[in-house]
C-alpha cells in the first residue's frame, strides 16, 4: 500500500533536511526517475520509505508506522499462537 506523497514529503524532510533529492537517492540506491515518478503520481512505494529509511539509519518498521495507512505498526508485535510457531518447525 502505497503512502502519498505529500506525507512522504513531510516525512523526507524531518529525516534528511538539509539532503537533496540526488542524495538521497544516491545514499539509498533508489533511482531518481523512480522516486520523481512516484511523487508525480502522488503515491511513493512502501520499499521507497523503507530503502531511504534503512540508508539514513532509521528501523524501516517505524518509518512506515508514521504514516497513517501504517500506524498499526506503531504497537507492539503480536506473540505468535502456538499453532503459527509449530507450522514454523521442519520436518524431514
Amino acid at each position: 500500500m502505497p503512502v502519498p506523497a505529500k506525507a512522504f514529503q513531510r516525512w523526507l524532510h524531518n529525516v534528511a533536511p538539509a539532503a537533496s533529492t540526488a542524495d538521497i537517492c544516491r545514499i539509498s540506491g533508489v533511482k531518481r526517475t523512480t522516486l520523481a515518478q512516484q511523487l508525480v503520481r502522488g503515491k511513493v512505494a512502501e520499499s521507497t520509505v523503507v530503502s531511504i529509511s534503512r540508508a539514513f539509519g532509521i528501523n524501516p518498521v517505524a518509518a512506515l508506522a508514521s504514516f497513517e495507512s501504517f500506524k498499526e505498526l506503531a504497537g507492539s508485535p503480536v506473540p505468535p499462537t502456538p499453532g503459527e510457531l509449530v507450522s514454523q518447525i521442519a520436518t524431514l
